[in-house]
């Protein structure tokens, strides 16, 4: 197999990233029509005197956002087929492989499938009823296009998550030729990884404030029919975002909640995605309190300093109450309780200077056994180097001589 012709690579790694952000435009500019189109319609079917003017009105806007959204799929094609022929200059498939054979085919039907999911100028008649006894709210109109613009905001946050891991570092050709020698790939796991590393924080906001703002959206579009009936104002987005950050973190007041099928739906995923985030946030916590290995290092020799501040420090005070106990004997022989005392506060005072005399030793110790494990490691890495040496000369001597004659 040639070598991999990494200028080609390159190249081609650079034109799926513009194919990708090409088809992130048209995705999003394709959302926020739909949105746009379903507000529209929402504030038409709730009020009494619907024209069929404003009927043609998000019509016409869904039949925009459905062009827009066909562009996004053909950008989609066209980026797996560049990516496809990168496979093959990166030498990880050869020539005879194909869309078939590979079975890459299926990746990607099952990305046009997804992001083909949207709200259909179509199916915008098609409607669905629910009932909710304990407020009185009967017959609750809903369109099936409310679920399918629920799922499109799903589908289009992982379409920018995917653009914008894309143009990290720990996607880029060089990370990738760095991951091929070490054995692992640079997709998007390890540049999700790589950033939970490099800037936690910045990943657990980021990914907060996305999903606070995406998932208060979706619990917004099934609540807020029941605001009148229920008392709970869901047409405003600071509530939804309230009960959102409320379920994520476990709270749960109780004060507003979903009562359709959808929003509960909604909210057992708010409640599992919050399970996930809270848990990093814990891990990502710890890891802020643990030393690195120069702090660690750092620690220990100011331990061990302090320890023997302290040890000079008990025996002053050991030295201090034998003279004490030694002068009160002489002093007051006949004051038994003067000397009980003074016996007990020598006594004391020694068994804390033996204590600290242990904890230094132990330090010592646990001093002088990582130096040992340390320059163990330092020899067989000499060793290591030496046996590579001498197998390098014997190979030249073999070379030199040419091959023996077999007897």
């Amino acid at each position: 197999m040639m070598p991999e012709n990494i200028r080609q690579s390159s190249t081609l790694f650079h034109q799926i990233r513009i194919a990708d952000f090409v088809a992130l435009y048209f995705s999003l500019t394709g959302l926020g029509l739909q949105m746009i189109a379903y507000e529209k319609d929402y504030y038409n079917m709730i009020s009494d005197t619907e024209s069929s003017l404003e009927k043609k009105h998000v019509q016409i806007l869904m039949w925009i956002a459905f062009s827009f959204n066909l562009i996004h799929v053909i950008s989609l094609v066209l980026r797996h087929l560049i990516y496809f022929k990168w496979l093959y200059v990166k030498r990880l498939i050869t020539k005879y492989d194909t869309l078939t054979t590979t079975g890459y085919w299926k990746t990607i039907m099952g990305e046009i499938v997804i992001q083909s999911i949207i709200p259909f100028p179509f199916t915008n008649e098609l409607y669905y009823f629910e009932s909710n006894g304990r407020f009185k709210a009967k017959n609750i109109v809903f369109k099936y296009n409310h679920i399918l613009l629920a799922f499109m905001t799903f589908s289009r946050i992982y379409q920018i998550i995917k653009a914008l891991l894309l143009i990290t570092y720990w996607t880029s050709p060089r990370a990738q030729r760095i991951c091929g020698i070490n054995g692992s790939k640079a997709y998007y796991l390890f540049a999700i990884k790589s950033i939970m590393k490099e800037k936690p924080y910045k990943f657990l906001l980021t990914s907060l404030f996305i999903s606070v703002i995406q998932l208060g959206y979706c619990l917004r579009i099934f609540e807020r029919q029941l605001t009148s009936q229920s008392g709970q104002d869901f047409n405003l987005m600071s509530n939804t975002i309230w009960n959102v950050i409320i379920t994520m973190t476990t709270v749960g007041y109780g004060d507003i909640y979903p009562k359709t099928t959808m929003g509960r739906l909604i909210g057992v995923v708010v409640a599992l995605w919050g399970l996930f985030l809270v848990s990093i946030f814990t891990v990502t916590l710890s890891n802020l309190f643990t030393f690195s290995n120069g702090e660690q290092k750092a620690f220990q020799l100011s331990d061990r300093l302090k320890l023997k501040d302290e040890l000079r420090v008990s025996a002053a005070n050991v030295l201090g109450s034998s003279f004490k106990s030694m002068k009160v004997k002489k002093l007051h022989s006949e004051d038994k309780d003067a000397i009980k005392n003074a016996v007990n506060d020598y006594k004391k005072q020694a068994i804390a200077f033996f204590q600290i005399a242990k904890a230094v030793r132990m330090a010592q110790t646990l001093s002088s056994d990582t130096d040992h494990l340390r320059h163990e490691i330092s020899d067989l890495m000499k060793k290591i180097k030496e046996m590579d040496y001498a197998q390098a000369q014997l190979k030249d001597i073999c070379k030199a001589h040419g091959p023996q004659p077999v007897i």
